[in-house]
C-alpha cells in the first residue's frame, strides 16, 4: 500500500505552503536580541542618605537590613557594600524560587527595618537585577548654533520625553548638559545684622512664590478650599519679598541671580562638551526593535532642530545583532548556493539538487517556529543552533533522493518505507544528543535551552521533510522526469573500490594510519587554548580613569577634555562620587570610548591619586557564568597593602581594582561642651543651603535655592567658623564657637559578605592550567588569611552537568541497542567519535581557531554525523545481504553508499565554508564551521574505511559464535 505522500501529494503541498507561511509569520515576529533572556534570581536594596559617611551607612543602615533579611526563604547569600550616602546590598535567591514573591517578601522587610532607621533616610528601593545592566544605546545632543543650556532643555522636552513612549524602554536617563536655576544669596553678615536667619528667608522664598492654601470654608452647604497664589512670581518681585515679622527685603541681606545650577555630571563628544542621552530596555524587549524606533526618534527631531543642535548615535548595541545576523545571513545564502552547486555537478539532475538544497530553509523555519512557540528569541545562542542546522538537514533528503526510485509510484513508497527506520534512527541519535541540553540546571540550562531547541527543530524538520515533503514532490513531477537509466559506476567510486579492497587484504596499515591520526589529534588539542565563550568586540574600547578623592566638578571637567585629547576619545562622560553610586566614594569617574583599542592610555597619563579601570569586549559567559580571568580576592583590611604590594610586582598579574585608602575628604564638626543649643535644620541649611519654591523665569518653571554666599576671605575652615547660626534663644553666634572643625579623610567602600566584614580586590589573572594553581597556592602559602573567589556558575553545577551528559550517553547507547538487538553493534557504532575529536583539533590547529563553546556545539553535531553515517552504512549493508555478511557484500554495500556519503560531505563542508572564511566580516561561528569540516572530514574517511574493517571482523566473530553454537547443539 502507497504511503500517506504519494496518496495525497498536493495536500502535502498545501501543508508545506502552510508552513512557510507560518514559519514566515514566526522569523517576522520573533524577537532579536544578542543574548538569551532569563531572569536571574538577585535582588539589590538600595537606601541613600546624603553626606552620612561609610562607617554610619554600615552600622546604621546596612547592618540592621541585613538582620532583617536573615529569614527569607530561599535565601542562599548576602552581601553588600556601604559608601559614602549610600548603602546597596545584594540578596541572591536560589535558582526556581519564584522571584515575584520573593520580592514582595523583601520588600515586606525592608519596610518593617524602614521605621527603625536613622532619620532623613530615604525609602530604600528594591530593584531586581538585569542579565545585561549596561544601556543599550548612547546618544550625544551637540550644540552647534545653540549653547549648551539650550541643547539640555530640547534634550529634556523633546527627546527624553518622546523616548520614554517608546515600548520595551525600561529607563532614559541624562548625562551632562546645564540645567538652569535661581539662586538666593544671603549676605552671612547682613543677614545676622538684621537678625534674620537663612530658614526665614527660606520661608518668606516658599510662600511667597507659591500656592498654598488658606483652609477651607462652608458656605450654602457646600465646603470650599481657599487657597491663594502671589501676583508677580518675576525675578524684580522676589528680590523685593518681605521678610515675614521684619523690616527687611530680601534684596537689603543678598541678591538674587538666575544662573546655571552646579554640575554633577559632563559629557563630551569628539572633544565638545555635550548633552547625553543613556537608554536602557528591559529584559525581554528586543535591542533591534528599540533601536529602529530611536534612530526614527532621533531622525525626526534632528530634522527640525538644525542647524541648533546636532544629534548622533555614539553606541548601539543593535548593530552588533544586525551585524551577526546579516554575516549569518549572507554566509547561509553563500552555502545554500554553494551545496546546489555542488549537488548538481554532482547528481546532473536540477530536479534533485533543487528538492536537496530546499530542506534548508524549510528546517529553519521550522526550528524558528519551535522557538517562537516556546518563547525563545533568536540571539547568539540559537544563531549558532541554526547555524549547525545548516550543515545536517541535507543528510537525510539525499539519502531518501539517492535510495528513491522515481519511475513509478509504488517504487517511490518502497525506497521511502525502506529508508525510514535508517533515517528516524539516524535523527533519534542526533537529537538524543541535545535533547540533555533542555534539562540542565540553573542558569546553565536558561541560558543554552534555545541553541538545543533550535537544533532539535531543524533536525525534526529535515527529517519531516525528507520523509514528507520529498515523496509527494516527487510524485508531483514524476511525470515530467524522465526515467532513471542504469548508472556506470563513477571514477570516485572504482577509486574507493581498489582502495577497500587494499585495506581489506592488508587492515593493519590503515589502523596504523587511524592511530596515527589519532595521536595527531591529541597533540594538536595540547596546543589548542580552550575559551568557554568568544569575546565580542563592539568596534570600541572603553576605560574608566577614577579620579583621586575630593576632585570638584570644574577640575573634573577640565582632567576629562585633556584625556579626551590625549587618548581621541569619540565619547566621554564624567561624574562625581555625591551623584549617584559609582562604588569610589567621593571619587570622580571618566569614562571614555575610543575606537582604536590601541588608543587606550597607560599608566603613564594618570596623575596622583588616580587609578585606570581598562574595559573590555563584553563577554556574556563571564558577565552571567563567572567565568571570568578576574579573580576577586577577599582579606583582612590590614593586610591589604601588602596583598596588593604583591600582587603588583607578580608577572601572571594585573590589578583591576582595589579598594582606595579613602574616597575622599570631609570636615566633622564635635560640638563644644559649653556652646550653646543648636537646631540641626539650622546648621544643614546654613551650610548646604535649601531649596524651597519654585517661580516663573523666560517662560520656564526654575526652582529657587537659598544659600550663604561664599565670600573671598571665609575659605576652608574660615568659611564654616564665621557662618551664623540662631540659637534657641534667638541671639546669632558664628559656627566657630559651637563647632570645633576638624579635617579627615573618608572611608572608602566598606564591603560585607555573610555579615562579616571584608576587604575585596580584584585582579586579572593571565595565567593558565598549572601556573595558575601554583599561583593560587602560592598566594594562600604567603597570605593565610586571604581566600580567593573563583567558583563560577558551571562550577557549581559541575556534577548535574556532567550527569546530564553521561546520561545522554548511556540514553544513546540503550536507544541503539534497543533499535538493533544488540549490545555490541551500537559501540562499534561509537567507535567514529574519537576519530571526530581528532579531526576537531586539527581544524582548529590549521584555522588557528581556541576551543569555544560554539566549536562544542559543532562537536554535538559532528558526533551526530559520524554515528549517522555508521547506521546508514550498516541499514544499507543489510538491505544488500540480507544477513549473508561476506567481504564481497560489504564491498558492495560500501560503494552503493559513497555517492550520498560524498554528497552530503561536500553539501556540509561547502554550507559551512562561507562561515569559516567568513568573508563578510568575523563571524561568531567560525571556530565551530572550521572544527566541523576537519572532524567530518576525518570521521567520514574513517566511516568508509576503517568502519566495513570493524564491521566485518565483528561479523565473523558473530558467525564463529553462531557455529560453534550449532556444533554443541
Amino acid at each position: 500500500m502507497n504511503i500517506f505522500p504519494v496518496r495525497k501529494p498536493v495536500t502535502v503541498l498545501m501543508l508545506l505552503l502552510a508552513l512557510c507561511l507560518l514559519g514566515t509569520w514566526a522569523a517576522v515576529n520573533i524577537p532579536l536580541g544578542f543574548f538569551p533572556y532569563f531572569r536571574i534570581p538577585e535582588y539589590r536594596v538600595l537606601t541613600f542618605h546624603p553626606g552620612l559617611p561609610s562607617a554610619y551607612i554600615r552600622d546604621l543602615i546596612t547592618i540592621p537590613l541585613e538582620d532583617g533579611m536573615g529569614s527569607l526563604k530561599g535565601l542562599t547569600s548576602v552581601s553588600s557594600q556601604s559608601a559614602q550616602g549610600i548603602s546597596e546590598i545584594t540578596v541572591q535567591f536560589g535558582w526556581g524560587t519564584d522571584m515575584t514573591v520573593a520580592g514582595a517578601e523583601l520588600r515586606e522587610a525592608v519596610d518593617r527595618i524602614y521605621a527603625a532607621l536613622p532619620e532623613n533616610t530615604g525609602r530604600p528601593m528594591v530593584v531586581s537585577r538585569s542579565a545585561d545592566p549596561e544601556p543599550v544605546m548612547v546618544i550625544a545632543v551637540i550644540p552647534e548654533e545653540g549653547t549648551l543650556l539650550q541643547a539640555t532643555e530640547f534634550t529634556e522636552t523633546a527627546l527624553i520625553t518622546k523616548l520614554r513612549h517608546i515600548p520595551g524602554i525600561s529607563g532614559v536617563l541624562r548625562a551632562g548638559g546645564e540645567e538652569q536655576e535661581i539662586s538666593v544669596e544671603v549676605d552671612p553678615r547682613l543677614s545676622s545684622a538684621r537678625n534674620t536667619d537663612i530658614l526665614e528667608v527660606a520661608r518668606a522664598v516658599s510662600e511667597g512664590t507659591g500656592e498654598y492654601s488658606l483652609g477651607s470654608i462652608v458656605y450654602q452647604d457646600i465646603e470650599y478650599q481657599v487657597s491663594a497664589a502671589p501676583e508677580d512670581t518675576s525675578l524684580e518681585a522676589l528680590r523685593n519679598l518681605p521678610i515675614p515679622g521684619k523690616e527687611v527685603k530680601i534684596r537689603d541681606i543678598g541678591k538674587v541671580v538666575l544662573g546655571i545650577k552646579e554640575q554633577r555630571s559632563i559629557s563630551s563628544f569628539r572633544g565638545k562638551e555635550c548633552t547625553g542621552v543613556l537608554v536602557w530596555k528591559t529584559d525581554q524587549s528586543s535591542p533591534v526593535r528599540i533601536s529602529r524606533e530611536v534612530r526614527r526618534v532621533v531622525r525626526e527631531l534632528g530634522l527640525g532642530c538644525s542647524p541648533f543642535f546636532t544629534i548622533e548615535i555614539v553606541r548601539d548595541s543593535a548593530e552588533t545583532v544586525i551585524a551577526a545576523l546579516r554575516t549569518l545571513f549572507f554566509s547561509s545564502i553563500l552555502g545554500v548556493t554553494a551545496a546546489f552547486l555542488v549537488i548538481t555537478v554532482y547528481v546532473k539532475d536540477l530536479f534533485k539538487s533543487l528538492l536537496v538544497t530546499c530542506s534548508i530553509p524549510v528546517s529553519l523555519l521550522v526550528a524558528l517556529i519551535l522557538l517562537h512557540g516556546c518563547g525563545r528569541s533568536v540571539n547568539l545562542m540559537t544563531l549558532g543552533g541554526l547555524a549547525v542546522g545548516i550543515g545536517m538537514v541535507v543528510d537525510n533528503s539525499v539519502i531518501v533522493i539517492e535510495s528513491m526510485d522515481t519511475r513509478s509510484i509504488s517504487g517511490i513508497s518502497r525506497s521511502v518505507r525502506e529508508t525510514s527506520p535508517a533515517l528516524f534512527s539516524a535523527t533519534l541519535t542526533s537529537v538524543v544528543v541535545f535533547l540533555p541540553v533542555l534539562f540542565l540546571p540553573g542558569m546553565i540550562g536558561a541560558v543554552f535551552s534555545g541553541l538545543a531547541l533550535s537544533v532539535i527543530g531543524s533536525l525534526a524538520g529535515s527529517l519531516v521533510y525528507a520523509r514528507v515533503i520529498v515523496p509527494a514532490l516527487s510524485v508531483l513531477v514524476r511525470r515530467r522526469v524522465p526515467p532513471a537509466g542504469k548508472e556506470r559506476p563513477g571514477t570516485l567510486s572504482r577509486v574507493y573500490r581498489r582502495i577497500l579492497n587494499g585495506v581489506f587484504r592488508r587492515p593493519s596499515r590503515l589502523l596504523a594510519a587511524a592511530a596515527a591520526c589519532a595521536f595527531a589529534g591529541a597533540a594538536a588539542s595540547l596546543s589548542t587554548p580552550f575559551i568557554f565563550f568568544e569575546e565580542i568586540t563592539p568596534g570600541f574600547t572603553s576605560f574608566t580613569v577614577h579620579t583621586a578623592p575630593g576632585v570638584s566638578v570644574s577640575r573634573l571637567k577640565d582632567r576629562m577634555f585633556s584625556l579626551s585629547r590625549a587618548v581621541g576619545s569619540t565619547w566621554a562622560e564624567g561624574s562625581t562620587g555625591s551623584t549617584g553610586y559609582t562604588g569610589t566614594g567621593s571619587r570622580g569617574a571618566l569614562s571614555f570610548i575610543v575606537d582604536a583599542p590601541e588608543s587606550a592610555p597607560g599608566e603613564a597619563v594618570l596623575e596622583e591619586g588616580e587609578y585606570l579601570e581598562y574595559g573590555k569586549p563584553f563577554n556574556f559567559a563571564e558577565a552571567v557564568l563567572g567565568l571570568s580571568r578576574e579573580t576577586e580576592f577577599i582579606l583582612p583590611r590590614e593586610d591589604r597593602k601588602r596583598v596588593e604590594a604583591f600582587l603588583k610586582t607578580h608577572e601572571g598579574c594585573r590589578i583591576v581594582q582595589g579598594e582606595p585608602d579613602y574616597a575622599g575628604y570631609a570636615w566633622y564638626l564635635e560640638r563644644k561642651r559649653e556652646g550653646p543649643s543648636i537646631p540641626p535644620e539650622q546648621v544643614r541649611a546654613s551650610i548646604s543651603g535649601i531649596y524651597t519654591g519654585h517661580t516663573e523665569a523666560e517662560g520656564k518653571e526654575l526652582k529657587i535655592r537659598v544659600r550663604y554666599r561664599k565670600t573671598g576671605e571665609g575659605d576652608g575652615t574660615r568659611y564654616l567658623d564665621g557662618l551664623p547660626l540662631r540659637t534657641g534663644a534667638g541671639r546669632f553666634v558664628p559656627l566657630g564657637t559651637v563647632f570645633s572643625i576638624r579635617e579627615t579623610p573618608l572611608e572608602g567602600v566598606l564591603t560585607r559578605e555573610g555579615r562579616k566584614n571584608i576587604t575585596s580586590m580584584r585582579a586579572e589573572i593571565l595565567l593558565q592550567g598549572r601556573k595558575r594553581r601554583a599561583f593560587f597556592q602560592e598566594v594562600r602559602k604567603e597570605f593565610p588569611g586571604v581566600s580567593v573567589r573563583t567558583d563560577s556558575v558551571l562550577a557549581q553545577h559541575k556534577r548535574e552537568i556532567l550527569t546530564v551528559f553521561l546520561a545522554s550517553f548511556l540514553l544513546l547507547y540503550l536507544i541503539l541497542g534497543a533499535q538493533f538487538e544488540s549490545f555490541m553493534l551500537p559501540l562499534l557504532f561509537l567507535t567514529a567519535v574519537p576519530f571526530s575529536f581528532a579531526g576537531v583539533f586539527l581544524g582548529l590547529l590549521f584555522a588557528g581557531q581556541p576551543f569555544t563553546l560554539n566549536v562544542g556545539i559543532g562537536v554535538l553535531m559532528l558526533f551526530g554525523i559520524s554515528v549517522n553515517n555508521s547506521i546508514i552504512l550498516y541499514a544499507q549493508y543489510k538491505k544488500i545481504l540480507h544477513g549473508a555478511y561476506s567481504e564481497a557484500g560489504v564491498l558492495q554495500g560500501s560503494v552503493e553508499r559513497l555517492r550520498p556519503v560524498a554528497i552530503t560531505l561536500l553539501t556540509t563542508v561547502f554550507a559551512l565554508l562561507p562561515l569559516a572564511v567568513s568573508p563578510l566580516g568575523s563571524a561568531a561561528q567560525r571556530g565551530m564551521s572550521s572544527a566541523v569540516i576537519g572532524g567530518l572530514l576525518v570521521s567520514t574517511v574513517f566511516t568508509m574505511l576503517v568502519f566495513p574493517v570493524f564491521f566485518l571482523t565483528y561479523f565473523r566473530r558473530i558467525r564463529r559464535r553462531s557455529r560453534c553454537s550449532t556444533m554443541r547443539g
